[in-house]
């Protein structure tokens, strides 16, 4: 059965979703690599689908508790925790504290461990992401609004052409080298300086509209959300190759969409050419998404502008597209693999359990031995009403698991339970037992029983 506890169901769903990302991921580039560079929106369609699909199919799959069809990477959740590698004598000796130094790591399991590392590295990573953050907004610190000229004429048209109540802010930087789509919520066109000066008209108007591009197709969020993936969990590095893919196919189709609403493929290929002249000093880091990345294989961008044979690819949603990813996600919940967390198998006491006795036999037979033997140390008088009370609770425990597991159907949870009683019982045996080394250490031995009482004893043992 699968465990709830904290640690263990997280470090669960951290190797769930590595296994569901492996293979959602390598299965994408299988399956773009067989289909036609044509369909662009299939293949960008396709990566994004591997990339979150990992994250619902295995959160799906941890929280309903789904057998998967290719079966689970199981582990003992029974296992002793990081404090048991010490050597023998650590949990005997005692601190100034009163505290053992494997009652202060007896919490520590490797499920938390691992899942401390991978926090660890993931906060690591997201620090990183927010200083490239900082610098880049640094760096465009000083960019003025354009109110003016061809690039924010031909704006206002396009963003009106595409159904915008209100068209993107228009900015330029001096320290820009490149066009570039910045902001996540409320992005915004930057460009250099030198592109409103250098540029002919009919450039410019490409410039733009390629960035609108971008905008519309929501380019800056997608590659903000794919790099606090990326980065959370660096344990994948097929991240780093779907990301690198996506960047790829936004240039293509934000090429595609500004030839189509613009009509001019030689002035957007012409403007591509300028550009890559310019010395580019800003990588696509973060919420930036610049126009010739080194990346974005200029080459081949602007031979497919310039074919004749191009098709116009297609930007809406697909409602085949939605099924197909539903139907994906279910079969991915429901055959690859999980990892899961069991509590192995473990019987209730190594000596013969008897036949449960009444409720009130342990005392009697305590006032009967108490009777029948001549009087003893109040210490050990005490122990032995102890070691009755805890034989009677192993009986009826041992009963109790008799009656469960002869049931025709026992229910996981009671089993379970059952078996944590048994394990707590075997623990509760060997502090019993260890009582008894240590007593004689700690308390002064004590005479025949008078009519002193005996609890104070209790309590200086303790």
């Amino acid at each position: 059965m699968i465990t709830s506890s904290a640690w263990q169901q997280l470090i669960v769903w951290v190797l769930t979703y590595a296994a569901h990302s492996t293979v959602l991921l390598v299965l994408a580039w299988c399956v773009t690599r067989r289909l036609s560079r044509e369909r662009l929106r299939w293949h960008e369609r396709i990566w994004k689908a591997a990339i979150l699909g990992g994250l619902l199919s295995a959160s799906l799959q941890v929280g309903f508790d789904v057998s998967p069809a290719a079966g689970r990477l199981e582990w003992d959740a029974s296992a002793a925790p990081l404090a048991s590698a010490l050597p023998d004598a650590a949990p005997i000796e005692v601190l100034e504290s009163g505290a053992s130094l494997s009652d202060a790591l007896g919490g520590l399991s490797w499920e938390g461990f691992l899942v401390g590392l991978w926090m660890l590295g993931g906060l690591v990573g997201l620090a990183l992401f927010l200083f490239a953050w900082r610098r880049i907004a640094d760096r465009l610190a000083g960019r003025a609004p354009v109110r003016s000229g061809p690039a924010y004429e031909a704006l206002a048209r396009l963003a009106s052409r595409a159904g915008l109540r209100k068209a993107p802010r228009l900015v330029e930087s001096s320290s820009l080298k490149s066009p570039a789509t910045i902001g996540v919520f409320l992005p915004q066109i930057c460009v250099p300086r030198r592109a409103r000066v250098e540029l002919p008209p009919e450039q410019q108007e490409a410039l733009v509209a390629h960035e609108l591009a971008h905008i519309l197709r929501a380019d800056p969020l997608w590659f903000f959300v794919i790099g606090l993936i990326e980065r959370v969990f660096f344990f994948q590095p097929l991240h780093r190759v779907a990301r690198r893919e996506l960047e790829e196919l936004a240039e293509f189709l934000s090429d595609d969409w500004a030839a189509q609403n613009t009509g001019d493929e030689v002035g957007l290929a012409r403007c591509l050419t300028e550009v890559a002249t310019w010395v580019l000093e800003l990588r696509p880091v973060v919420a930036v998404v610049p126009m010739a990345a080194s990346n974005s294989r200029l080459a081949a961008r602007i031979g497919r502008l310039l074919d004749e044979d191009r098709r116009p690819q297609d930007h809406g949603a697909s409602r085949a597209h939605g099924l197909l990813c539903v139907a994906g996600l279910a079969a991915a919940v429901l055959a690859l693999p999980g990892a899961g967390a069991v509590a192995a198998s473990e019987p209730l006491e190594t000596r013969p359990i008897p036949k449960a006795a009444p409720l009130g036999s342990a005392t009697e037979s305590t006032s009967e031995a108490t009777s029948a033997e001549p009087a003893a140390p109040a210490l050990d008088e005490l122990l032995g009403v102890l070691d009755e009370e805890v034989d009677h609770l192993v009986r009826e425990v041992g009963a109790l698991g008799e009656e469960i597991v002869t049931e025709a159907a026992p229910s996981p949870e009671r089993l379970q339970a059952v078996r944590e009683l048994g394990r707590r019982m075997n623990q509760l045996r060997e502090r019993q037992e260890r009582l008894r080394e240590l007593l004689p250490d700690l308390v002064v031995p004590l005479g025949p029983a008078s009519d002193s009482t005996p609890e104070p004893l209790l309590e200086t043992a303790r």
